[in-house]
């Protein structure tokens, strides 16, 4: 093997090496910044939990839902039911 290819695939198995090494790093780094902040976060029970769950969703869904239809459809739509996607 002539040196110019060894010396080329040399600089290209340190070059690989440090990409991995350094993205190893990043990934790492990310982990330990994610568990940091959510271990001193307050608990949260994400946003907006009126809706617990119970099938019953609160009065002002329903207008939304409702004023959303009648702008999509043009006014001849109308909501008949609303089904919880939970299980």
């Amino acid at each position: 093997m002539s040196s110019s290819i060894k010396t080329a695939l040399e600089a290209l198995g340190v070059g690989m090496f440090t990409v991995f090494v350094a993205l190893a790093l990043v990934v790492l780094t990310g982990r330990m910044l994610i568990r940091g902040v959510n271990a001193l976060s307050p608990e949260s029970g994400g946003p907006n939990r009126e809706d617990e769950g119970d099938g019953v969703r609160p009065p002002d869904h329903a207008a939304v839902l409702a004023a959303a239809i009648a702008a999509a459809t043009g006014g001849e739509g109308r909501v008949v039911e609303v089904k919880s996607n939970q299980s």
